[in-house]
This record gives structure tokens, sequence and C-alpha cells, in this order.
């Protein structure tokens, strides 16, 4: 909950920078679809499992898959990209509706239909806003979040955005393989963070 603010924010600034790639979106909407519909479905999942058993399971299929695909980075033949989004996007639409993480592993399939960088940034914080919207009305409405947790997502703005302004520097500084490594990267990062926690 203590991150609501910070997600809805910097994805929105996000989205407006890269505002020229909107046209992204309909040529993935198949993981958009499959998001929203696990997603609506499993939402009500979230204030009844066990969240460090659950994190502890997503966070060791986050490091799996991402040290595949950093061995052998994944290429999905157009052919096979709609299925293969739509999957991957009901996956990711299930694992976030229970446990309110929901890059997993439509993050992965974005890597694997080999986006332009600024085409991967607006998808991604789409997908981070659209889902973020629908986790923080379910968390609002089965109490899970109050004022004092909106306060504190409110005070950690501050450094999300100081954040963001370093990554995007660093992203023009980046070739595309270069930048698709650092996400890898990140993901590990997300993972090994998703393991503590549930540990």
């Amino acid at each position: 909950g203590w991150m609501l603010v910070p997600i809805l924010l910097t994805n929105v600034t996000q989205l407006i920078a890269t505002r020229h790639r909107a046209a992204v979106i309909p040529r993935l909407w198949p993981l958009f679809a499959g998001l929203m519909l696990a997603l609506l479905v499993s939402v009500p999942l979230l204030a009844r499992l066990h969240q460090d058993q659950l994190s502890l399971l997503v966070g060791v299929l986050v490091l799996l898959v991402t040290l595949s695909q950093l061995m052998r980075p994944w290429r999905v033949a157009p052919a096979w990209r709609g299925p293969f989004l739509f999957v991957a996007g009901a996956i990711s639409g299930a694992v976030g509706g229970a446990t309110s993480f929901f890059g997993f592993p439509a993050v992965h399939a974005l890597l694997a239909v080999e986006l332009e960088k600024s085409e991967f940034i607006f998808a991604v914080s789409f997908m981070f806003l659209v889902g973020g919207v629908v986790i923080a009305a379910a968390l609002g409405g089965y109490g899970l979040i109050g004022g004092e947790d909106l306060l504190i997502s409110v005070l950690v703005v501050a450094p999300a955005l100081a954040g963001l302004w370093w990554g995007q520097r660093l992203r023009g500084r980046l070739s595309l393989p270069a930048f698709q490594r650092l996400v890898r990267v990140v993901l590990l990062l997300v993972g090994c963070s998703m393991i503590y926690k549930g540990l």
C-alpha cells in the first residue's frame, strides 16, 4: 500500500514522456487482455492468501525465468506472439491479483518480443498504471490500507521521482541490448527481494 502513490505517479510521468510510442499498445493487446481478465478474477485472493509463502514462490520463479533469459534471451516468432502474450498476461494477472506484483512474467514477455526502449517503457508503464489502479481499489475495498498508509505513500514520492529521473538519464546512454540486460538485472533483484520477504 505504501508504494501505490509512487507507482501511479511515476508511471503517469513515464507515459507522458513516451507518449509518442502509444501505438505499441494495440500491438500488445493480447497481453493486456489476459492481464485484466485474470487480475479481476484473482484480486479477491489478495486478502485471503498467505502473502509470505506466495512472495517466496513468485520470487523463486522470477529468479529462474530471469536467469534463463540472461543465459539465452527468449525470441518469439511473430506467428506465436499473440498467444504467447495472452498467456503471459493471464499468468501475470493471476499472480498480481494474489500478491499485488503483476510484473511476472509480463515484463519477461515484453523483453522477448524485442520492443524498442521507449516502446518497452510505455508498455510497462501502461501495465503498471492499469494494474496499480485495480490493486489500489482492491486494497481500499478490503480495508487493507488506511489514511496512515496513504500518508507514507505520499512521503516516498520524492525518492521515487529521484530514481525515475536518474533512470531516464541512464536509459538514454544505453544501447538496446545493454538496456535489456539492465532490466533483467533489476528483475533478479526483485526476485531476491521477494524471496527475502517470503523468508
